[in-house]
């Protein structure tokens, strides 16, 4: 298991958030900058990834409130 793999999510979330102000700045700034669009998209898939869980685990404890009878699972 590599070190990325063994982070908590929220500090996923952090490191990939800060890797993507990283690598955006290198595109923006460096004059080869455009070699690293394709890492700066593949971060940003990530992030998106992780973001999506949290989003699909909210909208299941929403509807988990709303339900009259709790399933035992």
């Amino acid at each position: 298991m590599g070190v990325y793999e063994a982070l908590p999510r929220s500090k996923k979330i952090q490191e990939l958030e800060r890797a993507l102000c990283y690598i955006g700045t290198m595109v923006t700034v460096r004059d080869d900058g455009d070699r690293y669009v394709g890492l700066y998209e593949t971060l940003e898939a990530e992030l998106a990834s992780l973001e999506a869980l949290d989003e699909t685990k909210e909208r299941i404890r929403q509807r988990l409130a709303q339900s009259p009878k709790p399933l035992a699972a």
